[in-house]
């Protein structure tokens, strides 16, 4: 394929590997911190996830301008001999061999022949987020993502091709728990995968683990059983070779070497040692490639429930904690519609756009008199609110002691009490259950911050009082411009005998001698609004009602119940902590979820690598 039409088709693989990896890494950062290996699930899950991070991190570098040499990645057991097949692939000891078990315990690259320019970098970019270590650095100070990388410039390499060769960790002795990743990780980059077993390990559960899972890229694999006694090796080589097949696993070639007693030889110079370098290096590629999208697919996909399992489970938390709010909001929402601006024994808001009214009103020849009667008789109340200070609160007042204030604060209470209730059932239901932190963390931070979101909400309804009130005057500006468009009503108030009571009802108002909700029972309140209600006007007056109880319901539905409460609320999950909650972004897992099937129609040129 020429070079124009691979980059063609590399652009959108790369955006698909990023897609998909950007999710996968988060993902397997965030399962570290909330779940890290405690159980063998746990543990088979994090290699799983970290294998397919690393194969995208890979794929990534070799769809740009990354080079490498071939690189050849030696796995095994605990005190399999895995160091001593790297010595015999490099032809000089430098990888250091210990009977002692888990003895290696970072990955070591050694590089023999000339390396490319920019061949380091692109290594320390395939293994971004990895330390590397000096070669002789303490192995009980390592841990996972370690790496050390040593260039041998005066050797040649075992294969017609610079090569890159590594000793890795153990992955089933004790002290791999502090090291278990390094081995999915390093394989990832692997051209040629070289399994070092010994009579004892072959058939333990994890090396079949391990080999299930670097198999499923289809990397050329070579079976050295270590340490075989003469005349057991047909019989083993054999007995391996059945194990692969019903396993499924592909082998590209099997080989034993003797095992040597101290001080009676050495291996590097037995004809078998020397057979194993001689296959293990027509294995070795000349130009490594890119991964097959297909392959890359089917992995991903095999794996991507048991991934997104406990992703899609907080997903559906967060979901049934939106529907609970939005839903307790409604119905707490509903209780202050039905007990205040539906309930015309509550509902004070017309009185007090009429109560605006009568002050609007020119009564000609009473309007001085009142005025006099007024100063006279608000002057002892005057000096009694001076002396009471911060107690005074006339009737007329918003907030606590009106019939809004009061059914606003008992709705507020109602949705407190639903959400606690609704969250106490949903954690038995979700006991043992990867959701069950996720709640767990959402009911300890609702009822940490219950009382501030409630205090919260009171300072809120207190300033929708105080500003709807400019509403309310500017509805009894409306009624009193409506009247004038209709004299014989207006002239009706003015000769009504009621007008001098209107006049001491405004007074009584304004001085606190009486609340606004009171109004409507005073004769002259009556005598007004039985005027009121004739004719036209009184289906304008309907109308300004209406209106005043739909901006009414619209403002507290907006200032309290969706800026305040809704919000609060809904912004708990997010501040759960890691050992809580994965918090993974729907965005990301659905842009991931879309991308995956897509490697899977990639085109031929590009699924072949």
């Amino acid at each position: 394929m020429t070079k124009r039409r691979q980059s063609v088709y590399a652009l959108p693989m790369q955006s698909l590997v990023h897609d998909i990896s950007e999710f996968l890494s988060l993902l397997q950062n965030r399962q570290a911190l909330l779940r890290p290996g405690d159980t063998a699930t746990d543990r088979e899950t994090g290699s799983s996830l970290n294998y397919a991070n690393a194969l995208l991190r890979h794929q990534a570098q070799r769809l740009g301008d990354c080079t490498l040499p071939p690189q050849v990645m030696v796995i095994g057991p605990t005190q399999s001999g895995k160091s001593t097949a790297v010595n015999l692939l490099l032809g000089s000891n430098m990888a250091e061999a210990s009977p002692l078990a888990g003895y290696t315990q970072y990955a070591q690259g050694f590089s023999v022949g000339e390396l490319g320019e920019g061949a380091v970098s692109c290594l320390e970019r395939m293994l971004i987020n990895w330390s590397r270590v000096e070669a002789d650095t303490d192995q009980e100070v390592a841990r996972n993502a370690v790496y050390s990388f040593t260039q041998i410039g005066d050797k040649v390499p075992f294969t017609d091709v610079p090569v890159i060769v590594w000793d890795t960790p153990d992955f089933d002795s004790v002290s791999s728990r502090e090291y278990r990743e390094t081995v999915p990780g390093i394989c990832a980059l692997a051209d040629v995968i070289v399994l070092v077993v010994c009579r004892e390990k072959y058939a333990d559960r994890s090396v079949w683990q391990m080999l299930g899972l670097v198999s499923a890229m289809e990397i050329p694999l070579f079976v050295c059983l270590n340490k075989v006694h003469v005349g057991e090796q047909a019989t083993l080589l054999a007995a391996l070779q059945q194990r692969m097949d019903e396993a499924g696993i592909s082998c590209s070639g099997m080989a034993a070497l003797p095992y040597i007693p101290a001080g009676e030889g050495r291996l590097e110079d037995t004809g078998e040692a020397s057979a194993l370098v001689e296959r293990i290096a027509a294995l070795v590629p000349r130009s490594p490639a890119p991964r097959s999208a297909r392959l890359i697919y089917d992995f991903l996909a095999r794996h991507w429930e048991s991934w997104t399992a406990a992703v899609q489970l907080e997903i559906s938390a967060t979901e049934q904690w939106d529907a609970v709010v939005r839903a307790e909001l409604e119905d707490a929402l509903s209780l202050y519609q039905r007990d205040y601006l539906d309930n015309p024994r509550s509902s004070d808001t017309l009185q007090r756009a009429i109560y605006q009214l009568l002050q609007l009103l020119e009564i000609p020849g009473i309007a001085p008199a009142v005025a006099r009667v007024r100063s006279v008789l608000t002057w002892p109340v005057r000096k009694l609110r001076d002396v009471l200070g911060s107690r005074w609160s006339p009737g007329g007042g918003a907030g606590k002691g009106e019939p809004e204030g009061e059914i606003l604060e008992e709705a507020i209470a109602h949705l407190s009490v639903n959400l606690r209730s609704r969250l106490n059932r949903q954690l038995p239901a979700s006991t043992g259950g990867p959701s069950y932190l996720w709640w767990q963390g959402v009911i300890a931070l609702y009822d940490q911050q219950e009382p501030e979101i409630r205090a919260a909400a009171a300072v809120a309804v207190k300033e929708y009082q105080e500003d709807f009130e400019a509403e309310i005057e500017a509805a009894g500006r409306r009624l009193y411009q409506h009247l004038r468009q209709h004299p014989a009503t207006l002239n009706s108030l003015r000769a009504a005998r009621a007008t001098t009571d209107v006049a001491a009802v405004v007074l009584a108002v304004k001085t606190g001698g009486i609340g606004v909700n009171d109004l409507i029972l005073t004769p002259a309140m009556l005598s007004i609004t039985s005027l009121l209600a004739e004719g036209a006007v009184g289906q304008y007056m309907k109308q300004i009602g209406k209106e005043l109880r739909e901006k009414q319901l619209e403002q507290v539905r907006e200032r309290i119940f969706e800026r305040i409460l809704r919000s609060r609320l809904l912004e708990l999950p997010n501040q759960l902590s890691a050992n809580q909650c994965l918090h993974i972004p729907r965005e990301l897992v659905e842009r991931a979820a879309s991308a995956l099937p897509k490697l899977r129609v990639m085109p031929r040129e590009v699924i072949n690598g």
